[in-house]
């Protein structure tokens, strides 16, 4: 009997192990499970679990088959045709078909669906995209098409080279058609969801976690080592104290000021990268002060990229003088003149400027700077306003949560705002793109024809070199023009457990799936209850 007692209570502590979650700190709560009405990177993290689209990535950035077992390219580029997985299910165990992607690629451009990400088919040169987008077009005349059950069609407006690579973003991800139509926009609910990712969705308790929970209709399920996952949207110094207690396994970040000492304490869990993303301030070009040119470039000049990156971002950030990322494939940075001026020279041509555009002691430039309400964020803006003291603006910090400050930057309702942008995809037109004229994600409200000639010429070339130098002549337009300023370009620091492995730490975009993440063992003295 006491021996029956002791395998038991063995095989429940055993069975238990084996089934506890990795805990992944998001770094803030979820704007929307929908793939098609967010922008933001902490979404698409959690929507990487439930939905997978045609191609996904490998541990080095590559593309792999997904839902999508093969393709084929025709002559001219301009069709793609691809081969689902006959054993591709919904969670719900409904097969995969061609026709929900169809339906979801729609639903994506439909003006009525007002996704925040619709533009995204139209960069991708997708036929009809755009007249759909502009209310031209009904979105069933957008250039795919089931074949039939299996075989998904893309017809492309022109040949464009990195197409592929597009497809890893989860808008283009397929979504449920019946669940979405019965359920409205309460389909994310977790008694609703239907996706066809590793993943379903268990709970989603808002500002505490969102927990998902192994999909067993996964086609590829006997490859998941991870049964549970749960994200909450913690930051900064409670996500830090969280990790040190062993409720947190994978941080979102590391704060700057413990960033040396956890060197020193932590060095095999603390996890330093490149990534492919920019800090930048939006400038409204179309607010009174922003409008002027003289302007623009003045608070431009005035900022110390270095100490803004290596002092006050830190973790392995570098000093940006382009939207443009120096660790996308195949970039090289143009030189731009000013990043070569010393401080002090640039001071003096910020003053002249300021000068000229008709601001002086007596008649001071005030600038209300607007940021999300994050410490990270805070502490840029006060460094940021230090700065510009010393031309003499006066600056007033507006923060504000992520509903308030979406709000200012896209109806317009400001006149600076410290912005981020993550890649896409690894292709320099995935950060130039959110620059032209009309885009969702022009904050800057900014336009050039110029700059959009250049873009949209990039589109027809085939080779790499001509296309990068294209690229490069579109930051030197940016830097003149100057709706943006560049901050740094931002590293990937946080902190993993010395027993999860998994992390795809060759990978630039740190695309992470959760169930190619794995226990190295079942030891663990502690485990945080939910």
């Amino acid at each position: 009997m006491v021996l029956a007692c002791l395998l038991l209570f063995l095989s429940e502590c055993y069975g238990q192990a084996a089934q506890r979650p990795v805990v992944i700190s998001n770094g803030a709560e979820p704007i929307s499970l929908d793939p098609h009405k967010t922008t933001s990177a902490v979404d698409f993290r959690i929507h990487r679990d439930l939905f997978e689209g045609l191609v996904v990535h490998d541990d080095d950035g590559g593309i792999i088959p997904g839902q999508a077992e093969s393709w084929q390219v025709s002559d001219d580029a301009r069709t793609f045709t691809f081969f689902l997985r006959k054993n591709a299910r919904w969670s719900n165990g409904e097969p995969v078909t061609a026709h929900d992607f169809v339906y979801s690629w729609q639903r994506l451009v439909n003006p009525d669906t007002a996704s925040p990400y619709a533009w995204y088919l139209e960069a991708a040169m997708v036929e009809q995209a755009a007249e759909i987008i502009r209310g031209k077009a009904p979105a069933e005349k957008l250039g795919v098409k089931a074949i039939d059950d299996h075989t998904f069609e893309v017809k492309l407006s022109q040949p464009l080279p990195y197409f592929l690579f597009m497809l890893t973003m989860m808008n283009v991800a397929p979504l449920h058609r019946d669940t979405v139509k019965r359920w409205g926009k309460d389909w994310t609910q977790p008694e609703h969801m239907v996706g066809n990712g590793a993943y379903t969705l268990k709970s989603w308790v808002v500002n505490e976690k969102v927990e998902v929970v192994r999909n067993p209709h996964y086609w590829n399920d006997k490859k998941t080592n991870i049964d549970h996952v749960i994200f909450v949207p913690v930051e900064s110094t409670a996500e830090l104290n969280r990790y040190k207690a062993g409720d947190v396994h994978l941080t979102n970040a590391v704060p700057a000021e413990h960033f040396r000492q956890l060197a020193k304490e932590k060095p095999g869990e603390l996890q330093v990268h490149s990534a492919l993303g920019t800090i930048f301030i939006s400038l409204n070009t179309h607010a009174d002060v922003m409008s002027d040119v003289q302007v623009r470039r003045a608070l431009s000049y005035a900022l110390d990229r270095r100490v803004l990156a290596e002092k006050v971002a830190a973790l392995g950030s570098m000093p940006a003088y382009s939207l443009t990322p120096p660790a996308v494939y195949g970039f090289h940075l143009p030189d731009i003149d000013y990043q070569q001026q010393s401080m002090e020279k640039r001071l003096q041509k910020s003053r002249e400027w300021l000068k000229a555009a008709g601001y002086h002691s007596a008649s001071p430039l005030n600038v209300e700077l607007v940021f999300q309400a994050r410490e990270d964020y805070r502490k840029l803006a006060v460094a940021v306003s230090q700065m510009w003291k010393k031309i003499g603006v006066h600056t007033q910090l507006v923060s504000a949560e992520v509903g308030g400050y979406k709000h200012r930057v896209n109806s317009g309702a400001y006149q600076a705002a410290i912005s981020i942008w993550l890649a896409d995809y690894n292709e320099a037109s995935t950060m130039l793109n959110i620059m032209t004229t009309g885009h969702s994600n022009n904050y800057s409200r900014y336009k050039s024809p110029e700059f959009d000639r250049l873009l949209a010429s990039s589109r027809l070339l085939l080779n790499e070199h001509g296309r990068n130098q294209v690229y490069g002549e579109a930051e030197q337009i940016l830097a003149r023009d100057m709706p943006i300023i560049p901050l740094y370009h931002t590293g990937k620091t946080f902190l993993m457990s010395p027993d999860l492995g998994g992390y795809p730490v060759r990978n630039p975009k740190g695309t992470v799936y959760s169930r190619n993440l794995y226990w190295k063992s079942d030891a663990q003295k502690s485990q945080a209850v939910y």
